[in-house]
C-alpha cells in the first residue's frame, strides 16, 4: 500500500475542470495506528455524540473460520481505547460487502450487528443485534432484528437513533423468495428481495415493522440518517420489473410511516444482475447530500452526489472503467467530505476523499492510498467530526494466509483533518 499526500485540488465550474494554482492542501491525511487488530476485516466506523469520540467496529479472523466483532473508541487525536468484543461464532456470514454496523441511541447506548447462517444455502443467513449500556464495557444477550424464521438473506442493515432507547433499522430481505415457493438463499441474484424498517428498544422488543419496498436490488448497501427535525431518511439501489436499478429515496417520521418514495436520480441502469454498489448519505441541519455510483452511460463507473430538493441536479466525482465506486459522505467542517475507490492510469485502485462546498464546488481531492482493485478492500468506512475524519478500510497483507489458504488481512486507515 502506497500513501500520497500530494495537492490534487480542483475546482469544477460552468463544467469545466479548473485545476488550482495553489497547491497548499487544506485536507491532511495521517495513517492511523491500529497495530491493535491483527488480522481483521470489514471495519466501520460512527461518532458517539455522547462523548465526542470515535467508536470503530470490526470482525477479527479466528482460526478454523470462525470470527468476533470488537469495538473500541478513538478519540480525535486517533489515540485508541481498550477493545471489547460483542460476539464470537463459527456459524457467521462473513462477507466484504455486507458487514456489521454500530449505532449510539439519543439514551447513549450502543447497539451492533452481525449476521449468522441459517442453513447450508449460501445466502441464508440472520440478523443479530446486541446493546451495551455502558459503551461497550458489556454487552446484551443476542436478538433479533426479523421474526419471519426463514432460510433467506437478511443483510445490508443500516441504523439510525429514533428517540430515547429506540432504533430504526432497514435492511434487505429475502423471505418473499421463501413464500413464493423459491430459495432465496441459494439464488440470491434472481429472486425479489424486499426492502424493511422496524424499531427496536432497550429490551429487544421489536415495534413498527414494515415492509418499503417489495423489489429492490439483492446485494446492494443501504444507508440511513435522522435529520434535525426528527425525520429519517433512507436510500437504496430499487429494481424495477425491466431491470432498471436506479437508487431509491425515502422518507419516515414517527407518526405517518415511510412516505414520498421516489428516485434519487434517473440515471436509467439497467443491469441483469446486483451490482454490490449502494449510495450514501450525510446531513447538516435540514440539508441532505446523496452520493452513489452508477453505470448507466457507458462502460465508465461514474460517481455522483446531490443535494436532495437543491439544484445542480448532481455533481459528478469521477468517471472512469476502472472505478469501483464503494462510496461513503460525511459532514466535514463547513462542508462534505465524500470517499470512493477510483482508479489510477496504471490499473491501480484509489482510495479518494473530496472535499465539496455548500454548492457541492469541489474544492480539493486527495488520494489517501493506492492498492490492487479487489474484494478484499472492502466498503471504506468513513466518520467526521467537526473538522477531523477517521477512514477505514480493509488490506490484504502480501504472501501471508490464514489457517483456510485465505489472503490474510488487517484494518487500516487514516485521520484527516481540514486546515
Amino acid at each position: 500500500m502506497e500513501y500520497s499526500l500530494n495537492c490534487l485540488s480542483r475546482l469544477f465550474s460552468a463544467g469545466a475542470l479548473l485545476l488550482a494554482a495553489d497547491c497548499s492542501a487544506a485536507l491532511q491525511s495521517q495513517p492511523l495506528d491500529l497495530s491493535q487488530l491483527p488480522h481483521a476485516a470489514q471495519p466501520n466506523v460512527t461518532v458517539d455524540p455522547h462523548s465526542g469520540k470515535f467508536v470503530l467496529s470490526w470482525q477479527a479472523r479466528l482460526r478454523g473460520g470462525c470470527a468476533a466483532l470488537q469495538v473500541a473508541e478513538m478519540d480525535l487525536d486517533g489515540k485508541m481505547g481498550a477493545i471489547s468484543e460483542v460476539a464470537r461464532g463459527c456459524d457467521w456470514f462473513v462477507n466484504w460487502a455486507d458487514f456489521p454496523s454500530l449505532v449510539v441511541a439519543d439514551n447513549g447506548d450502543w447497539l451492533t450487528h452481525w449476521l449468522r447462517k441459517t442453513a447450508k444455502a449460501t445466502y441464508a443467513y440472520e440478523i443479530v443485534l446486541s446493546r451495551s449500556t455502558d459503551r461497550g464495557q458489556s454487552w446484551s444477550d443476542p436478538m433479533l432484528a426479523h421474526l419471519d424464521g426463514t432460510p433467506t438473506e437478511h443483510g445490508f442493515v443500516s441504523m439510525a437513533p429514533a428517540g430515547d432507547d429506540q432504533v430504526l433499522l432497514l435492511w434487505l430481505d429475502g423471505r418473499r423468495g421463501a413464500e413464493h415457493g423459491g430459495s432465496a438463499g441459494d439464488h440470491h441474484h434472481h429472486e425479489a428481495m424486499s426492502l424493511r424498517s422496524a424499531l427496536v428498544n432497550r429490551q429487544g422488543e421489536l415495534s413498527q415493522r414494515t415492509e418499503i419496498d417489495a423489489r429492490v436490488c439483492s446485494c446492494c448497501g443501504t444507508d440511513l440518517l435522522r435529520k434535525v427535525d426528527g425525520k429519517h431518511v433512507a436510500v437504496f439501489r430499487d429494481r424495477s420489473k425491466e431491470e432498471i436499478r436506479d437508487i431509491g429515496l425515502i422518507e419516515r417520521n414517527g407518526k405517518d410511516g415511510w412516505r414520498d418514495a421516489r428516485v434519487l436520480h434517473a440515471d436509467a441502469w439497467k443491469i441483469a444482475g446486483c451490482p454490490v454498489n449502494g449510495p450514501g448519505l450525510a446531513a447538516a441541519g435540514e440539508r441532505v447530500l446523496a452520493v452513489w455510483p452508477t453505470m448507466a452511460e457507458s462502460d465508465q463507473l461514474r460517481v455522483r452526489a446531490r443535494i436532495l430538493g437543491a439544484e445542480p441536479a448532481f455533481v459528478e466525482l469521477e468517471a472512469g472503467a476502472g472505478a469501483l465506486g464503494r462510496v461513503d459522505a460525511v459532514r466535514f467542517a463547513a462542508g462534505w467530505l465524500l470517499s470512493w475507490i477510483g482508479s489510477t492510469e496504471n490499473g491501480q485502485a484509489a482510495l479518494r476523499v473530496a472535499l465539496l462546498s455548500d454548492e457541492l464546488a469541489i474544492l480539493e481531492r486527495l488520494d489517501v492510498a493506492t492498492m490492487a482493485p479487489s474484494r478484499n478492500i472492502g466498503m471504506p468506512r468513513m466518520a467526521a467530526h467537526g473538522d477531523q475524519a477517521v477512514l477505514l478500510w480493509t488490506d490484504t497483507i502480501a504472501n501471508l494466509k490464514d489457517d483456510r489458504g485465505r489472503a490474510q488481512t488487517r484494518v487500516v486507515g487514516v485521520r484527516i483533518t481540514a486546515e
